[in-house]
């Protein structure tokens, strides 16, 4: 349950950026979301981060991509998948 200085702090962001924004929380299943944003370029919000980041953000966060053909890609386990300019 997000307390109200998360909900606020969500509110900002998302009006700040007057965009649309996927919060995913890192202690609940997110990995399908996560290649969904990076294909379709939706901004991606992490919540719940702990001290130690799982393994599988590591090419995202680092923006570890590379050309196949014409198309930007990225390895996200043991998918690859496109990687949108606008993913933020």
């Amino acid at each position: 349950m997000l307390t109200l200085l998360q909900r606020l702090v969500l509110t900002f962001v998302g009006a700040c950026c007057m965009i649309l924004m996927q919060a995913l929380r890192l202690n609940m299943p997110y990995i399908r979301d996560l290649e969904n944003c990076i294909q379709f370029g939706t901004p991606v919000l992490l919540e719940n981060v702990e001290e130690s980041l799982d393994a599988i953000l590591d090419p995202v966060l680092q923006k570890a991509t590379f050309k196949q053909g014409t198309l930007t890609m990225v390895r996200l386990g043991d998918s690859t998948i496109e990687w949108s300019k606008d993913f933020k």
